[in-house]
């Protein structure tokens, strides 16, 4: 039978699997992004097996941009623009596996566990900032060589929802860390476990 105080087993290898998967999407996310640009077979709008991937689909599949048309050099420029919203997302990403990865050494979430769901907000709402940034860039740097360049600068259901996640995050965060903060006057025998987590790695 489980000691009554022990961590449910469900939570703990969910928080387990996800601290693994969190890499491999950041991974798969980026080398994705790459090959729409670099494969441009499987990029176009048209192939039968078209592969589109967040800011580099608005200019690929509304026809604006062929990436088989590119330079070495445009081609290589705009994987690095089109991964800098993306980079900015994974700093997100990994500061949740960190708060995952305590959760499944331990069972529960960290004191530190406010900061980390901060930091994922911040960056959602980073990662909405650098998309919209972004996109004019990409679009003028893909079009250099053509004799009308191209300005794009959009907003979509994607940009909206990641801005609404981001602040949903922070408030909560907000309000996590005020009731960490206020916790030890309610219940001092957790003031020793704040100065504890508080000098131990997260």
């Amino acid at each position: 039978m489980p000691h009554p105080h022990s961590p449910a087993r469900g939570p703990v290898l969910a928080s387990a699997l996800l601290s693994l998967l969190i890499p491999v999407l950041i991974a798969g996310m980026l080398l994705l992004n790459a090959a729409t640009w670099t494969l441009p077979d499987l990029a176009s709008a048209d192939a039968r097996y078209g592969l589109s991937f967040a800011l580099s689909d608005r200019l690929i599949a509304s026809g604006a941009v062929d990436p088989a048309s590119l330079s070495w050099w445009q081609t290589a420029g705009a994987v690095v623009i089109s991964s800098l919203p993306l980079l900015v997302l994974a700093s997100g990403l990994l500061h949740l596996r960190r708060l995952f990865r305590h959760i499944a050494r331990t069972g529960h979430m960290s004191l530190a566990a406010p900061s980390q769901l901060m930091r994922l907000g911040t960056a959602l709402l980073l990662w909405a900032l650098t998309t919209f940034v972004c996109e004019p860039l990409l679009s003028t740097w893909t079009t250099l060589q053509d004799e009308e360049r191209l300005l794009s600068l959009s907003v979509g259901p994607s940009d909206l929802a990641a801005l609404f996640a981001g602040v949903c995050l922070v408030v909560l965060a907000r309000a996590l860390r005020a009731s960490v903060q206020t916790a030890p006057a309610r219940h001092p025998g957790l003031a020793r476990a704040q100065r504890t987590a508080g000098s131990s790695p997260v």
